[in-house]
């Protein structure tokens, strides 16, 4: 059984943990979102609109 001061540490370092955590994983899928319009606009940007695939459909199956 941890001690009372041993919880009331975990108390005060999950909180910063989880921030931490949290904000690498924001970073992580906005730059995968930002990656994506690149690649998606250098592979389809010369063609017009109508021609293009989705982004669902071409995220899925690129």
């Amino acid at each position: 059984m941890p001690s009372l001061n041993q919880l009331l540490a975990l108390k005060e370092i999950l909180p910063i943990v989880l921030f931490i955590v949290v904000g690498i994983t924001g970073v992580y899928f906005s730059f995968r979102t930002i990656s994506d319009e690149f690649r998606y606009q250098k592979q389809f940007g010369h063609l017009p609109e109508f021609m293009r695939p989705t982004k669902s459909y071409w995220r899925r199956h690129m």
